[in-house]
């Protein structure tokens, strides 16, 4: 710097001699001249400081992760529910991988997955990962068994069909439904007006009359779960007819011939009534005992078909058949029954 001041003066030095037309007065110098300047000590200059590094800040947490509901069902929408922080405050967005059976059937950032091929025992896993922007958290995972399905009781339908009536036999046929495809079992529990009477599929309504109320509850059960009780729509006991008990053995007062027949009527009605619909000629009965009487003359030898019926208070009723044979020589009849 020095020798630069140096030639600097003599260049100046020259320069004025060499001007002609006598002698030309020194340009006064302004401000600091270069001797002072080089002689004064340079400006302090600030040391250069390095670049600032920013700091990338500390990665996000993920605290827990689970899923809604812990027993995935198919068709029904699965749900995982993160809890996570960041050290720095930043706002975070998720990455879910969503696997089935160990294949990856989404990646993404969908916190919910609904899926309709589940099947029982299936095992579904989601991994999640937090991330700020510019950094990322570790995986987490989460995992569940698909479970198992309950069985569903639709109806009961009922042999025989219509009213059945007292002293039938009710069977329950049971409309279930197995979304998994298990094998189902049920339970029943028969009810006559309100009070438990059977708990077998089969019913029988003996002992049982025209008006009372049947219904009865099932369970299915597909070895793991039972279904919810479903109680079947109610039934009536229709009216029973009367029937003709047996065919009575033959009674002989004065050539006149009995038969004192009884019925039985599962409703216990007592008003009922006997009838012929076939008989010979001659031959009666009474409508209120059922006794039969008849007194063949010597025409009447050969076979003869009789049915004699009864009646309840509904006009409901059977008849019997039966035949009677007279023989010639002794005009007593025989009877074979139908």
């Amino acid at each position: 710097m020095r020798g630069v001041l140096i030639a600097l003066a003599s260049l100046l030095l020259v320069g004025m001699t060499a001007c002609s037309g006598g002698e030309v007065e020194a340009p006064t110098p302004q401000g600091r001249s270069m001797a002072e300047t080089a002689g004064a000590p340079m400006p302090e200059v600030e040391e250069a400081q390095p670049a600032t590094t920013l700091s990338v800040g500390e990665a996000p947490i993920v605290n827990s992760l689970a899923l809604s509901p812990r027993e995935p069902t198919p068709g029904a929408p699965i749900t995982a529910v993160v809890d996570a922080s960041d050290p720095d405050g930043d706002l975070l967005r998720y990455v879910f991988t969503w696997k089935l059976n160990g294949r990856v059937v989404r990646e993404g950032g969908d916190a919910s997955i609904t899926l309709t091929d589940l099947g029982k025992g299936d095992e579904l896993v989601v991994e999640v990962v937090a991330t700020d922007g510019r950094n990322q958290s570790a995986p987490m995972r989460a995992r569940a068994r698909v479970a198992n399905r309950v069985p569903v009781v639709d109806d009961v339908a009922f042999q025989p069909e219509g009213a059945p009536r007292a002293g039938d036999v009710v069977v329950a046929t049971p409309m279930a439904r197995d979304a998994d495809g298990d094998t189902m079992g049920f339970e029943y529990e028969w009810m006559v007006n309100g009070s438990v009477r059977g708990r077998d599929r089969e019913f029988d309504t003996r002992g049982l009359r025209r008006g009372d109320r049947l219904t009865v509850r099932v369970t299915a059960s597909d070895g793991s779960s039972e279904s919810r009780p479903f109680t079947s729509r109610e039934i009536r006991l229709g009216n029973t007819p009367p029937r003709i008990a047996s065919l009575p053995e033959l009674q002989t007062e004065s050539g006149t011939f009995k038969y004192q027949f009884e019925a039985i009527d599962a409703d216990g009605d007592r008003n009922l009534r006997f009838f012929l619909e076939q008989a010979p000629a001659g031959m009666e009965v009474d409508a209120i005992t059922g006794l039969l009487t008849w007194k063949p003359n010597a025409g009447q030898t050969g076979v003869h078909p009789v049915e004699i019926g009864v009646l309840d208070g509904s006009g409901e009723g059977t008849t019997f058949l039966f035949e009677v044979t007279v023989k010639a020589e002794a005009q007593a009849p025989a009877n074979a029954a139908e």
